[in-house]
């Protein structure tokens, strides 16, 4: 997604690809209100457990999970944020090195679903980088009480080419596959950027070479 203001950030490249050991290493950061769960979910995905009485999360913490994909060796790390009133999400600094987001809503709690807009889409355009995925998820779609039904939200994220699942952090319900569609889509990224750049620098030597210029 593009930044607003008008305001034009120059491109990063040095974030877009990580290597450490041959591993190939993939940031992912999760964003959304107080309480819908971005913690479980991290959890859930790396340990396979689930805690409801979790703490309330302060700034940003990251937790490391080693994942396959594609026969690929991937680094995954997932950043869990906090999502208190006076925290509107992560700054200029704290998306520098991520590769995508996944922006949380809890489907029993409306007001979770209106904020997407509100604040954490705004959060992204203002401090996010162009280059970031965004993924949006429903949680906890195993509880009654819904106030989000499924079709509004995908027709939202329909409306801003992002893709949507639903997932419960209690039952495991699509958290696997949630979380490696948006590795997917990062690393999908990073091999575009990558390519980019290789391209561009070719295109330059090439330059440098037909105007009679030696390159070291």
């Amino acid at each position: 997604m593009n930044g607003n203001n008008g305001e034009v950030r120059p491109h990063q490249p040095y974030k877009t690809v990580h290597f450490r050991q041959g591993r190939v290493i993939v940031d992912l950061m999760l964003i959304g209100e107080y309480n819908a769960g971005k913690s479980s979910i991290i959890r859930r995905f790396v340990d396979g457990t689930f805690d409801d009485s979790l703490c309330y999360t302060i700034g940003c913490s990251f937790y490391v999970k080693n994942v396959c994909l594609d026969r690929s060796d991937i680094k995954l790390r997932l950043w869990d944020t906090s999502g208190g009133e006076r925290y509107r999400g992560p700054s200029r600094s704290e998306y520098r090195h991520c590769h995508g987001v996944i922006i949380v809503y809890d489907v029993t709690n409306m007001k979770s679903f209106e904020n997407i807009a509100s604040i954490w889409l705004k959060n992204i355009e203002q401090n996010g980088t162009s280059d970031l995925v965004v993924m949006i998820v429903g949680t906890k779609c195993d509880l009654p009480g819904r106030q989000v039904d499924y079709v509004t939200a995908k027709k939202y994220a329909d409306r801003l080419n992002v893709p949507l699942m639903e997932i419960s952090s209690l039952t495991g319900y699509g958290i696997d596959r949630a979380i490696m569609s948006a590795v997917t889509m990062a690393l999908d990224k990073i091999i575009q950027n990558a390519s980019s750049i290789c391209e561009g620098e070719y295109v330059y030597a090439k330059r440098k070479t037909d105007n009679g210029c030696q390159l070291s």
